[in-house]
């Protein structure tokens, strides 16, 4: 127990230094709980909404759009259906929230108002599975979602007014009574804030006989989702079902199909960089602690050679300073976990806001929890063992020594061969993992690259700073391995932050470029019913209309081996895809000779996305299932688009029907006048907005992409200055050290009539070469990775171009320089308090 109090003792010896190494032990700990809690809390909700959504077996639906209200009984007396769901859904406004604290629609836009009210014959079925918060499902008003409830302020009890449109133009009204208000569920896709409303639709649960009665369709329903029993044979429970609806013409049966690849698409690239972001904050964290008793174990030779003297053995020393470095780890890793706990909630709240989705999640504290504690006592005793080691064969003859003498590393070509393998993973690798190693070969290679840019920026010193970075420079030139070391773990922030700026621009860049090239219009418009020539030709009438096309699309299962996706097949032909392209090609050249193809009956072009997880090859059979039954489709060419989020093909119009049974076109494309898009989209909500499943507009997508985009790279880009900021203490830590190693050289300078202004100069140009060099290597390595990305990427379902943010460039020399100096103001002030006869007296 004595030997914990003397370590102690000795940690408090050296408060500001033991403090600066444990606050940034603090920040490590705390950017990997952030990370770890955010990865695995946004992996478990999406595994509870796959969970959620994917209890639904099949859907009866109607080509007319409704059917009798009897099928419910027919279908709940098939045998082995568990659960059937009866749904008739209507469009409607928001006119009026009464409440205590309602919101005031008067104040909001006529786009913010849509409301999808959907009729459910059984609120509390096992499909739904509706967690009430307040209130109860059964009563006749409606049921709302938790963040709906906080966005219009209602509360169990408030009224709200809903008003339609009739087509002869009359308005009827109905006030229904908030009866349940239930936690956030895939199942509702309400806007997240009100500014989203103007693209997303409120949904809204009530009874079906509410609904019914106002859309004067008694008896009836437009979709019936069925659920099997848990150990009953799916397909045999489709046949009967089928065997039952094929007397009727109108109404068909669909697979069900929940496509847990699409809901995790582009979330295992955030994954990876989280886990880089906070491995990094930990390893600067551990680059400190390596430079701190890299200075210490100098210090304290004298001390170590007595301990030698009077009968401590190696081993001994050993334990000595590794129950130092623990002591450390455990105080910085239980502040850590503190501070993160504290951060890591309001980081996930801004993740899932940036992907607008509501959702109910609790976040994964104990996984999180033990990798942090674990990694804040492990990596700090990791950092520890070179100097532990070095400190351990300190000889006896030490103690005759005046004076302590730096450390020098022995065998640097060792160091030079580590350094460049572990490049190797980052250069070849396609995966940010790679990173860590990347990162640790630079660090041993960084005092070799550290020597260059000092040749570049010597001048520069020396200009701004005068004698005093002569001085610098020369002090440089003795210590280069310690400096060097601060400068890299400010270094490998700016890396990631120029990194991932870039990275975020070119993605953004080329969602946008396909986004243009590949929507199909500037307005695309899905319909619940058949598109007419007649009612073609009635939008066509729209003012500001210059274009109109109608075109099929619609989902069909497909079948892998581990399980079922879906691939929504869309209508072409060349004369539309002039006017509105759906795709580009692979190969200049490519269109002809597809097209030529693609009028062949039985053949299909696939998205690069859908191909690379079909997996087969140009010339084969791809299969899926339609209403008619299992079809196979020869796929004849891969295109680039970003119609849909997830798997997409393409087929001639003419085939459409003859090869998948489709009747009805309920989609058109708009090219239009676009500064009366407002004006259109406003003249469709009226006209036809009972009848309007959805719209997309161009530019509004474009500006959810680049909102989407922004966001995320502020998320993530927080995490990385969390890292600069770490990076920032290592700095000052090292400057306090190199002041108490330099103590009698900064008296003997006070001695020579340096001023303290000159004083604080000489460490302000130290903390310019650190700051010039960390943005200059930073920055370099950053967009190096980065040109590495591209070139690596050639497999990936986007094909970005090397693009470099100049902009983050600017901001990471700004950041570099502006942490660098900034941790240099403290230690300044004290070399410049430094006392002739104090510095003297210094051994």
């Amino acid at each position: 127990m004595k030997s914990w109090q003397i370590s102690w003792r000795n940690l408090m010896a050296k408060k500001l230094r033991s403090f600066l190494t444990i606050v940034a032990i603090i920040l490590g700990v705390a950017s990997v709980l952030i990370s770890t809690s955010m990865v695995r809390t946004t992996q478990n909700t999406i595994e509870d909404a796959t969970k959620q959504l994917d209890v639904v077996d099949f859907f009866f639906l109607s080509s007319s759009g409704s059917a009798s209200e009897q099928w419910l009984e027919k279908m709940n007396n098939i045998d082995n259906v568990s659960t059937t769901v009866g749904i008739l859904r209507q469009k409607i406004q928001l006119s009026n929230i009464d409440g205590e604290e309602a919101v005031n629609l008067s104040k909001k836009d006529q786009k913010q108002l849509a409301v999808d009210l959907i009729g459910v014959n059984d609120l509390q079925n096992k499909i739904l599975h509706f967690d009430v918060i307040e209130g109860e499902l059964k009563k006749p008003g409606i049921t709302i979602d938790q963040a709906t409830a906080q966005l219009w302020k209602v509360q169990i009890g408030d009224k709200v007014t809903f008003s339609q449109k009739d087509k002869e133009g009359s308005i009827s009204n109905k006030m229904l009574e908030v009866t349940a208000i239930i936690k956030n569920t895939p199942h509702i896709t309400s806007p997240v804030n009100w500014k989203n409303a103007n693209d997303r639709a409120w949904q809204v649960y009530a009874p079906l006989e509410i609904v019914q009665q106002w859309t004067k369709m008694d008896g009836l329903i437009e979709e019936i989702q069925i659920k099997a029993d848990e150990e009953a044979n799916v397909e045999s429970v489709q046949k009967e079902i089928k065997q039952l609806t094929a007397p009727e013409d109108n109404v068909y049966i669909q697979p069900a199909v929940t496509d847990k690849n699409q809901l995790v698409m582009g979330f295992e690239e955030l994954y990876s960089a989280m886990y880089v972001i906070g491995g990094l904050s930990l390893l600067i964290s551990a680059f400190i602690l390596y430079n701190t008793l890299y200075i210490s174990v100098a210090e304290r030779k004298h001390e170590f050679a007595i301990m030698k003297t009077i009968g401590y053995t190696s081993r001994q020393v050993i334990g000595f300073i590794l129950r130092e470095v623990f002591l450390l780890g455990l105080v910085g890793s239980i502040f850590g976990i503190v501070i993160g706990t504290l951060l890591a909630s309001s980081m996930q709240e801004l993740l899932f806001q940036s992907f607008q989705v509501n959702v109910s999640y609790h976040i994964q504290w104990f996984e999180s929890l033990i990798i942090s504690f674990v990694a804040g006592i492990v990596i700090p005793l990791l950092a520890a063992i070179i100097p532990t080691l070095s400190a351990s064969r300190t000889p006896v003859t030490s103690v005759l020594r005046s004076e302590p003498k730096i450390m020098r590393l022995s065998k640097d070509y060792l160091q030079l061969v580590i350094g460049i393998i572990l490049l190797i993973p980052g250069m070849f690798v396609n995966h940010m993992i790679s990173f860590l190693p990347l990162f640790l070969g630079l660090a041993l290679l960084f005092p070799y690259i550290f020597r260059l840019t000092k040749w570049l920026i010597s001048p520069i010193n020396q200009l701004i700073f005068g004698r005093e970075g002569k001085v610098t420079s020369k002090y440089v030139n003795r210590n280069i391995k310690h400096l060097a070391m601060a400068s890299a773990i400010l270094s490998f922030g700016i890396t990631l932050f120029v990194f991932i700026s870039s990275l975020s621009m070119a993605i953004t860049n080329e969602r946008e470029k396909m986004i243009r090239e590949s929507i199909g219009g500037d307005i695309v418009i899905n319909y619940s019913k058949n598109i007419t020539p007649d009612k073609e030709k009635e939008l066509f009438e729209i003012k500001g209309v210059k274009e109109i096309a109608a075109f099929y699309s619609e989902l069909f299962p497909w079948k892998m081996n581990d399980g079922k996706r879906l691939l929504r097949i869309t209508s072409v032909t060349k004369a539309q895809m002039e006017k509105f392209p759906f795709f580009t090609y692979r190969q200049d050249g490519e269109q002809k000779k597809l097209f030529n193809e693609l009028q062949k009956p039985q053949t299909i072009v696939l998205g690069l996305f859908a191909y690379e997880e079909w997996g087969g090859k140009i010339g084969e059979t791809i299969t899926f299932e339609t209403s008619a039954g299992l079809q196979k489709l020869k796929v004849i060419g891969v295109v680039n688009s970003s119609r849909q989020l997830g798997y997409e093909a393409f087929i001639h119009e003419e085939n459409f029907h003859r090869d998948l049974g489709v009747n009805d076109k309920k989609n058109v494309l708009m090219l239009i006048d676009s500064t009366l898009v407002n004006n259109i989209k406003a003249d469709l909500m009226r006209e036809d907005g009972n009848d309007i499943n959805g719209i997309k507009i161009l530019a509004e997508e474009i500006e959810e992409n680049k909102k989407q985009g922004e966001d995320l790279l502020m998320l993530l880009n927080s995490s990385v200055f969390l890292g600069m900021v770490v990076a920032g203490i290592g700095i000052m830590n090292t400057l306090f050290m190199n002041i108490a190693e330099r103590k009698r050289e900064l008296g003997t300078m006070r001695a020579l009539g340096f001023t303290p202004w000159q004083m604080m100069k000489t460490l302000l140009s130290e903390a310019f070469f650190i700051g010039w060099s960390s943005s200059l290597i930073g920055t370099a390595t950053g967009i190096f990775i980065m040109y590495l990305t591209v070139v690596l990427n050639t497999q990936s379902f986007i094909l970005i171009e090397f693009v470099v943010s100049w902009k983050a460039v600017l901001w990471a020399f700004i950041f570099g320089m502006l942490i660098s100096l900034i941790s240099c103001l403290l230690p300044a002030n004290r070399a410049a308090k430094i006392r002739v006869s104090q510095a003297l007296k210094y051994e």
